[in-house]
C-alpha cells in the first residue's frame, strides 16, 4: 500500500509528467504539453483552495505512520492522480478501454490512503469527484491537436 501511495505523490507524478511532456514536445505536440502542464498546476491550486476551505482534520494513521501536515478533505492523492493518469490516457489514445483503465491507478491510490488510515473514505471519494470534474472541465476546452476529438 505504501508503494501505491508513492505512485500518487506529486514527486512521482512530476517525474512521469516531465518525461511525458518531453515526449509530447519531441512529437511536435507542444500545445498538448502546455495543456498537460497547465491542467496539473491548476488541479493542484484547486486542491489547495478546497482543502483550505473545508479545513478537515485527518484521522489518526494506522501502522505507526506520521500524520501528514495537510488537511484531509478532499484527498490530494485521489484528486491529482485522477487528473494525472486519466489525462495521460486521453493524450495517448482514443481507445475507450485504455482510457477507462487509466482510472485504475487512481482507484488503487485512493484505496491505499484509506487503508493506511491517512484519509477517511469520504475524503477519497471527494478527491475522485473533484479530479473527474476538473478534468472534464478542461477537456471541454477546445485544443488543436489532442487525440480525443
Amino acid at each position: 500500500m505504501l508503494a501505491l501511495t508513492f505512485v500518487g505523490t506529486n514527486g512521482f507524478m512530476a517525474i512521469i509528467g516531465a518525461i511525458f511532456v518531453w515526449w509530447l514536445i519531441r512529437t511536435n505536440r507542444v500545445r498538448d504539453a502546455i495543456w498537460l502542464i497547465a491542467l496539473q498546476i491548476s488541479a493542484e491550486l484547486l486542491l489547495q483552495i478546497l482543502q483550505f476551505a473545508f479545513h478537515r482534520a485527518r484521522p489518526e494513521p494506522f501502522f505507526g505512520l506520521a500524520k501528514p501536515n495537510s488537511y484531509s478533505f478532499p484527498s490530494g492523492h485521489a484528486m491529482l492522480s485522477t487528473v494525472f493518469y486519466l489525462s495521460l490516457a486521453i493524450l495517448m489514445t482514443r481507445n475507450p478501454a485504455v482510457r477507462a483503465s487509466a482510472a485504475l491507478p487512481a482507484f488503487f491510490i485512493g484505496l491505499s490512503r484509506v487503508y493506511l488510515g491517512v484519509h477517511y473514505p469520504t475524503d477519497v471519494l471527494a478527491g475522485f469527484a473533484g479530479g473527474a470534474f476538473w478534468l472534464s472541465a478542461w477537456i471541454s476546452f477546445p485544443k488543436a491537436s489532442r487525440h480525443d476529438r
